[in-house]
C-alpha cells in the first residue's frame, strides 16, 4: 500500500482533525489564501464536517523545531493545542509565518492540524437573546478550561472561588539518603545534526511508568492504578452550583481504583476511588499552578473522599496541592488551596505512598511534625450541599441557559455528574470501592 505522504511536492498538505486521527491530503497553491484551505478542508470532508469552512480553526503541526508525525497527531486532543501556531486565513500559504517558498513535505509528517471554532455556531442566537436573558447568558462565560489557565484567569478563579493559596512549609523526611530515586529523563532526537526535544504527548507512556514504578507496590496493596486519560478529554468536567462556575478539560494521569482496568472502559468517566490528579510538564511556569487548581477542585467535585493534584516535571518540582481550612482574624475559617513543594523525587514518591494508602482528611506524614488537614468543597461551600438544593439550581439552570443557546453537550453532562453525585447509593457504592 503507498504511503499517502509520499511523493508530493508543494504545494501539497497533510491534515487531519483533531480527535478524529485520519489524514488526508489536501492540494492547495501556495499563493493562495489560508481561508481557500478552510474551503478544501470543508470540501474533503463534507460528510464529517457540518460547520461553515470559515468556522474551521486551522494550526500548524508543527512544536519545538518539527513537523509532528501521524502518531503524535493522532494523539493530540483539543487540550494540547496550547503551543501550536494558528494559520491567519487572510494571509497567504506560502508567507513566511505558514510554510514559506521553501517548503518541502517529508514522509510521514503532518503539516495542518484542524478544529472546529468554539460557540461560532451559536453566535447568531446569542445575538437574539433578549435584554432579559443577558445576564443569564454572560453567567454561562465563568468557565475555565484547564489547559487555559494562566496568571489572569487564575487569579480570577481563586476570586470568584473566595480562596487563597497558602503555601506549607513542612519538612518531610529529614534523612534524604533513604530516598534514592532518579528523576525522569526527557527525551530528545538527533534531527540532521539538531537535538529536538520530544513533546510531552510523545512521552506519555514513558512518564506513566515511571510514576507507577515510583510508587511501587502501595498500587498493588490498595488496587490502585496509574492512567493516562489524553483520549477523555472531558474527565475533569464539573459544575460549581450557586457560583455558575463551570470548570472543563482533562489532565494527564489519574491515580483511581484498578477496576477500570478490568471493567468496561467507560468505567474511567465516575473516576472510582479517585485519588490524585498528577498533571505532568516539561517546564513548570509560574502560572502552571493555576491549572493545577482548577484540576484538583473538579476532581474533589467528582468524587466523594478527600484527594490531591500533583504538578510536577518529575525531576526537582514536585507541587502538591489539597483543599483545606485555615483560621484566620478571629475565628475566621478561610478556605484555602495548600501548595506543598518537593524538590526531592524520592521524597515525593514517599509522600505520594502516604497519601495513597489513606483517604483520611487528617495524615500524619512520616518526618513532619505538620498534619495534612485535606477537606472536601461540600463541606467548605454549604451551598453545595443543601439538601440537593444546588442540584435542582444546577438543572434550572441548564435548561434556561438550553432555551436560548440551544443543547451544550458538555455542561450537561457536568450536570448530569452533579445529579448522579447526589443519590446516596450512588454515593455509598463509590465510597466502597474508594
Amino acid at each position: 500500500m503507498l504511503n499517502p505522504f509520499l511523493n508530493y511536492a508543494m504545494p501539497t498538505l497533510a491534515c487531519i482533525v483533531v480527535g478524529d486521527g485520519c489524514p488526508f491530503i489536501v492540494d492547495i497553491e501556495g499563493a493562495e489564501l489560508v481561508a481557500k484551505l478552510n474551503d478544501k478542508i470543508k470540501e474533503k470532508n463534507v460528510n464529517t464536517i457540518t460547520c461553515d469552512s470559515k468556522d474551521l480553526d486551522l494550526y500548524l503541526a508543527f512544536k519545538e523545531g518539527a513537523w509532528l508525525n501521524l502518531a503524535g497527531a493522532k494523539a493530540l486532543t483539543l487540550d494540547d493545542l496550547k503551543g501550536f501556531d494558528t494559520m491567519d486565513p487572510l494571509s497567504r500559504i506560502d508567507n513566511a509565518m505558514h510554510f514559506g517558498t521553501r517548503f518541502q513535505p517529508n514522509e510521514g509528517e503532518v503539516h495542518v492540524l484542524v478544529t472546529v471554532a468554539v460557540a461560532n455556531e451559536k453566535s447568531s442566537t446569542t445575538q437574539l437573546a433578549a435584554p432579559a436573558q443577558e445576564q443569564m447568558v454572560e453567567t454561562k462565560q465563568k468557565r475555565y478550561v484547564h489547559s487555559q489557565m494562566n496568571s489572569e484567569n487564575g487569579v480570577e478563579f481563586l476570586q470568584n472561588m473566595n480562596m487563597w493559596v497558602k503555601y506549607w512549609s513542612a519538612t518531610p523526611y529529614p534523612d534524604e539518603d533513604r530516598f534514592t530515586v532518579d528523576a525522569f529523563h526527557w527525551e530528545t532526537v538527533d534531527v540532521a545534526g539538531q537535538t529536538i526535544a520530544l513533546t510531552e504527548s510523545q512521552q506519555r507512556a514513558r512518564y506513566r511508568e515511571y510514576m507507577e514504578t515510583g510508587i511501587g507496590n502501595v498500587l498493588a496493596q490498595e488496587k490502585l492504578c496509574v492512567v493516562g486519560v489524553e483520549k477523555a478529554p472531558d474527565l475533569l468536567t464539573a459544575y460549581i452550583p450557586h457560583l455558575d462556575i463551570h470548570l472543563a478539560g482533562r489532565t494527564d494521569l489519574v491515580i483511581l481504583s484498578d477496576e477500570v482496568l478490568r471493567g468496561n472502559a467507560d468505567d474511567l468517566r465516575v473516576l472510582p476511588g479517585a485519588r490524585m490528579v498528577v498533571e505532568v510538564k516539561e517546564s513548570i511556569q509560574s502560572d502552571s499552578m493555576f491549572q493545577a487548581l482548577t484540576e484538583l477542585t473538579a476532581l474533589d467535585l467528582l468524587t466523594t473522599d478527600p484527594v490531591v493534584a500533583l504538578l510536577t516535571a518529575l525531576n526537582d518540582h514536585w507541587h502538591f496541592f489539597w483543599l483545606s481550612e485555615v483560621t484566620g482574624e478571629g475565628t475566621e475559617k478561610l478556605h484555602v488551596f495548600v501548595k506543598w513543594p518537593i524538590t526531592n523525587p524520592g521524597q515525593a514518591f514517599e509522600i505520594i505512598r502516604t497519601l495513597l494508602t489513606s483517604s483520611a482528611t487528617v495524615i500524619q506524614l512520616p518526618g513532619s511534625k505538620a498534619l495534612a488537614n485535606r477537606r472536601k468543597l461540600t463541606h467548605m461551600l454549604p451551598t453545595i450541599g443543601e439538601g440537593g438544593g444546588g442540584v435542582l439550581d444546577s438543572i434550572e439552570r441548564y435548561f434556561d441557559i438550553e432555551s436560548v443557546l440551544g443543547p451544550d453537550v458538555e455542561m450537561a453532562r457536568a450536570v448530569a455528574r452533579q445529579v448522579v453525585s447526589s443519590i446516596p447509593n450512588f454515593n455509598t457504592t463509590t465510597s466502597m470501592h474508594s
